[in-house]
């Protein structure tokens, strides 16, 4: 089984070439060499006092520095000697430890070896160059033992995230085995620290291993995947596509990719229209029709108009079942979509107490999903402490921001329930007083109608009008038409 550096070592150095082999190379290198070429002879140095003769392929690893010498002096001396040893048309290979900015801290960022000569991707190029050499330096990435991925240097330094190069490597180093460490949670994993490096264009600084080639020049990137197998990728002439070792594709960033830029600018409008798009994409499109599994960071997204699947030997779709429901798929995606978000899961632009399952059934209503199936599969659990610190801090701050909505509305409660007593009080005072007039209103009432029954009141009545003579003969002309009246209907 081919492995990134037997691909790399396939492209550089021609079959059945003898060569030489100077200084301490890692077993990959070693071992690769002597299956790719019909002779390998060990030196320890290239002394001026040994007879040697060009060889078609020299290895230079880490030399021992002789009396009066550092390692840095032994090293050059050694790559300056065997360029001159080079036959016509052969091929120089230069191998340094990289000084990793993620050595002992990251699974799958092990620095190879415990060199002096352990240096930075720029630094080793320039050294090789003011040699009078012209090197394409390729980074290695993985346990030094067996290296999980290959990256040219200058294909490394260009590459953001989401883009095909990071694509493979995160899936390279995140793939089971790909370390031998048996750290049960790892501070940073693989996939959050390709992610984080890539964003600041630092892919270069996290690699573990540099081998330089003179004389030939390999492919952008060797990586393998998940299950095991080689894959390689070149970018075209035109820059337009990636031609890989199954096919092509454009040279685009993820789906994944672009809905985290909308999200990290808070762009919702945006984000609800790239959801929307994807679920018609998955009901609609001929390239979606057999995929059983969709995830977002195996989208090339082109251009913000197609989306074509990333199909690698480890990433290829499963054959779509009959029974295949449009709804459980995205319901999967999106769930492998939230799980990668990491600490930007505390910036969305949705309320802070929005649950997990709430924020996802959101998604799948922008995808035109109900959401009742939003809750089918488990969250999984934290990748790495980074993951588990976010989780345990959301936890925290979730359960602050319930505590201070607790705390506002016992207060409002309480505020309301003096209100309430203030409104009682009133309301029993004002009933009161009612009844108490209503009671003086029906006594006042029966008093006024004793009054009015008896002889002495209305003796009072009449003697009042014989004081007032204008009402004495209104009123008695009154009774005497009423009188009139009265007999004129009875004729």
């Amino acid at each position: 089984m081919s492995d990134p550096i037997q691909l790399l070592l396939d492209d550089l150095v021609p079959r059945a070439t003898a060569g030489y082999t100077v200084g301490a190379l890692p077993a990959p290198i070693e071992q690769a060499l002597r299956e790719r070429c019909s002779e390998v002879v060990e030196l320890p140095t290239l002394d001026s006092d040994a007879q040697v003769s060009p060889r078609g392929v020299i290895a230079v690893g880490d030399v021992a520095p002789g009396a009066g010498q550092s390692a840095a002096q032994a090293w050059a001396r050694a790559v300056t000697d065997a360029a001159g040893l080079l036959e016509t048309g052969g091929v120089l290979l230069v191998f340094a430890p990289a000084h990793s900015v993620f050595s002992g801290l990251v699974d799958g960022f092990r620095a190879t070896g415990g060199s002096d000569l352990r240096q930075s991707t720029r630094r080793f190029t320039e050294r090789l160059t003011a040699l009078g050499l012209d090197p394409a330096v390729h980074l290695m990435y993985g346990d030094p033992a067996a290296p999980r991925a290959v990256l040219r240097a200058d294909i490394a330094a260009r590459a953001g995230a989401g883009s095909l190069a990071t694509v493979l490597l995160a899936e390279a180093l995140s793939a089971p085995g790909a370390d031998d460490d048996t750290s049960p949670l790892p501070l940073l994993s693989p996939e959050e620290a390709i992610d984080h490096a890539a964003r600041a264009g630092a892919l270069p600084e996290i690699a573990g291993g540099l081998i330089a080639a003179v004389g030939g020049r390999g492919r952008a990137v060797y990586a393998v995947t998940s299950d095991a197998q080689p894959v390689w990728a070149d970018p075209a002439d035109d820059g337009a596509v990636w031609v890989t070792s199954y096919g092509s594709v454009p040279r685009a960033t993820t789906f994944e990719h672009t809905l985290r830029r909308l999200l990290e600018r808070g762009d919702l409008p945006g984000f609800r229209t790239e959801a929307a798009r994807i679920g018609t994409w998955l009901r609609t499109h001929p390239d979606a029709a057999g995929l059983d599994r969709v995830a977002f960071d195996r989208l090339l997204d082109v251009d913000g108009a197609a989306l074509t699947p990333v199909t690698t030997t480890a990433t290829s779709p499963d054959p779509a079942s009959a029974d295949r429901e449009d709804d459980t798929v995205l319901t999967g995606a999106w769930h492998r979509f939230h799980s990668r978000l990491g600490p930007l899961r505390f910036d969305l632009p949705w309320p802070q107490l929005t649950t997990d399952d709430a924020l996802i059934t959101s998604w799948l209503e922008m995808s035109g999903v109900a959401g009742a199936r939003s809750a089918t599969l488990p969250h999984p659990a934290p990748t790495s402490v980074e993951r588990a610190v976010d989780a345990i801090d959301r936890a925290v701050d979730r359960n602050a921001l319930l505590e201070q909505r607790i705390a506002a509305l016992t207060e409002v409660l309480e505020h309301r329930d003096s209100q309430l007593m203030v409104r009682e009080a009133s309301i029993y005072r004002l009933h009161t007083q009612l009844l108490d007039a209503i009671e003086k209103a029906q006594a006042a009432e029966r008093d006024t109608a004793q009054v009015r029954g008896r002889s002495s009141y209305k003796l009072a009545r009449r003697l009042e009008l014989l004081t007032q003579p204008k009402q004495f003969v209104r009123a008695a002309g009154n009774k005497l038409e009423k009188q009139v009246r009265t007999i004129r209907r009875m004729r």
